[in-house]
């Protein structure tokens, strides 16, 4: 297999989320392909990889290695353009940071195909199936290269979501014993990004606290300018250019904040998955051409 198809197949199993078995294989894959030009793009979707199972610490020290061993490919340089904008920002992300829009339930397993992680599953996937009024929905979620989280998504708040955990604790058709996690959608990108559930379940709730924003500068209305009188109401006024009938000052097209930033125009609803949006998992790197 040429080194171009091998990073095909492997970013293929990339866009399919199969992370813990991508990351060995990448292994091998730099191994017998030292020296070759993909090496790069190899590096770069390892760094990737690695944030999604080993969170943002692996991250930073992957995309640290692109960026000093390939300086010269787009590669290396999109390494340190991460280093230097996204991942700073993803380090300073805390708890109750943001206002809650939605709520999960969590149950933390470890392998999925254990009798005793099957039956939660079956018991979970029951209950999401019989409230339909509430359009629940559930998914197996990858937290680490050993653990897993089997969720519940969609619950309007965190009232609700106690509520719920009851029901499945206590009714006879549920009994599911292992312990849950109320958590808000902000809240759970955060520990998928980190890798810190058990910093979360410790942490005291505190009040949303948004960024302050910067009060106004205000303004000093110009004096108004007299305008000229016109002798002759016929006569169109004429500007201090001469040329009859127009405006001294046209109106500029307006520029809207997605001209500028063209990435703001699309933010896909996160809920439900584990792929939130932007800044909130490490970006997902370009396929080869």
């Amino acid at each position: 297999m040429t080194p171009e198809a091998a990073y095909d197949k492997l970013f293929k199993e990339y866009e399919a989320g199969d992370y813990r078995n991508l990351l060995a294989e990448l292994d091998t894959a730099t191994d017998q392909f030292t020296g070759e030009d993909i090496m790069p793009k190899l590096e770069l979707l390892k760094a990737n990889t690695a944030g999604k199972v080993k969170g943002i610490a692996d991250y930073k020290s992957e995309l640290n290695f692109v960026a000093l061993n390939y300086p010269n490919v787009s590669e290396g340089k999109q390494a340190e353009e991460t280093l230097k904008k996204d991942v700073p920002f993803l380090e300073k992300l805390t708890f109750y940071r943001d206002i809650p829009e939605s709520w999960k339930i969590i149950y933390k397993v470890d392998a999925v195909e254990t009798p005793a992680t099957k039956q939660l599953i079956e018991k979970v996937k029951k209950f999401t199936a019989e409230r339909t009024v509430e359009k629940l929905k559930f998914s197996i979620d990858i937290y680490t290269m050993t653990e897993n989280f089997v969720v519940i998504h969609g619950i309007p708040s965190a009232e609700k979501a106690k509520d719920i955990v009851s029901i499945l604790k206590d009714y006879k058709d549920y009994k599911i014993a292992e312990e849950a996690v109320v958590i808000s959608n902000e809240n759970y990108r955060i520990v998928q990004i980190k890798k810190n559930l058990a910093e979360y379940i410790v942490t005291p709730y505190s009040e949303p606290q948004p960024d302050p924003v910067a009060p106004p500068t205000p303004v000093t209305p110009e004096p108004k300018k007299q305008q000229p009188k016109n002798n002759n109401p016929k006569s169109p006024p004429k500007d201090t250019k001469g040329n009859q009938g127009q405006p001294n000052n046209p109106k500029s097209p307006t520029l809207k904040s997605n001209d500028l930033h063209p990435e703001n125009s699309d933010d896909p609803s996160p809920d439900g998955n584990t792929n939130p949006t932007k800044f909130n998992t490490p970006p997902t790197p370009k396929k080869r051409p």
